[in-house]
C-alpha cells in the first residue's frame, strides 16, 4: 500500500481548509502531523489512507470536541456545510436552511451517542440526512425513518470522498462561470471537464462542427493556463477534471 507522506497531508489540509472554511485550528503543524499519523494507522489496519480522509477525520475530530464545549464557532462551521448539502439534495435556500439549523440542533442533541470522535463529519452528515427523511416524511404524512441508521457502518473513506468530489465539482464549475463571461465557452468547459462529453456529441447537440467545439475549448485551455491565480487555485483541487484541465494535451482530440 503506498505511502502517505506528510507533503501530501499539508496540501490536502491547505486544500479542504480553504474549500470548507474551517478556522478551528490555532496549530496547523500539529494537525497535520496528527493527520499524517491517522493516514498511517489505517494503512496499518489495511484500509484506505487517503491524506484527505486523514484530515477529514482529524478535524471531525476536532469540531467533535469544540462542538461538547458548546463552541459557536465550530456550529457556524456544521451549519453551513449541511445547507450546502441539502441543496444538492434538490432543496430550495431557506429551506436548506431551515433543515440544516434542524440537523445542527439533532447533532448537539445527540453528540453523546457517538463512539468515535474521528468518524464525527460522516455521522454527522447521516444525521443531516435522517432530519431531512423525518421532514419529508412529516410534511407527506407519514411514518419517520428510524433514526438508528445514524450508527450503522458505513464506508467513510468512499462517503467522505463523495462529499469532496461534489463540493469540488461545484467549486470548479464556480470557477469556470467567473472567469469565463461567454455562455458558449462555459457550457463547452463545463460538458467537456464535468460531463466527461465528446466533442462531437456536444456539436451534435448545439447543431455545429465538431471543428467549432475543439477550437472554443483549445482556446478557452489556452487562456485559463496563461491566468496564474486560476492555475494555482486549480494545484488546490485534486480530481480527474483538475489534472485534465491542467494538461495542456489533454483530450483536445477526442471525438
Amino acid at each position: 500500500m503506498p505511502t502517505t507522506e506528510r507533503a501530501d497531508v499539508q496540501a490536502a489540509w491547505l486544500a479542504m481548509s480553504r474549500r470548507y472554511r474551517w478556522s478551528l485550528v490555532s496549530d496547523e503543524a500539529a494537525l497535520i502531523e496528527r493527520a499524517w499519523s491517522e493516514c498511517q494507522q489505517l494503512s496499518r489496519a489495511g484500509k484506505p489512507a487517503a491524506p484527505r480522509l486523514g484530515v477529514w477525520r482529524v478535524y471531525g475530530a476536532l469540531m467533535y470536541e469544540r462542538l461538547r464545549q458548546r463552541d459557536d464557532q465550530a456550529a457556524q462551521e456544521l451549519w453551513p456545510l449541511f445547507s450546502f448539502m441539502a441543496m444538492r439534495q434538490g432543496k430550495q435556500r431557506e429551506e436548506a436552511q431551515d433543515l440544516a439549523q434542524e440537523a445542527v440542533l439533532r447533532v448537539l442533541t445527540k453528540l453523546s451517542s457517538l463512539k468515535s470522535p474521528a468518524s464525527f463529519l460522516t455521522w454527522a452528515l447521516r444525521v443531516l440526512g435522517t432530519v431531512r427523511r423525518e421532514l419529508e416524511a412529516a410534511e407527506a404524512n407519514e411514518s419517520k425513518h428510524d433514526s438508528a441508521d445514524e450508527h450503522k457502518q458505513a464506508d467513510e473513506h468512499d462517503y467522505a470522498q463523495q462529499v469532496e468530489q461534489q463540493l469540488a465539482l461545484d467549486d470548479m464549475i464556480a470557477q469556470l462561470r467567473a472567469r469565463l463571461p461567454g455562455e458558449f465557452e462555459r457550457s463547452v468547459l463545463i460538458r467537456t471537464f464535468i460531463d466527461g462529453d465528446k466533442p462531437r456529441d456536444i456539436a451534435a447537440d448545439l447543431g455545429i462542427p465538431m471543428a467549432r467545439v475543439r477550437v472554443v475549448k483549445s482556446r478557452v485551455l489556452q487562456r485559463l493556463r496563461d491566468n496564474p491565480a486560476f492555475m494555482a487555485w486549480l494545484r488546490n483541487l485534486s480530481g480527474e477534471s483538475a489534472r485534465a484541465m491542467g494538461n495542456t494535451g489533454a483530450s483536445d482530440h477526442d471525438e
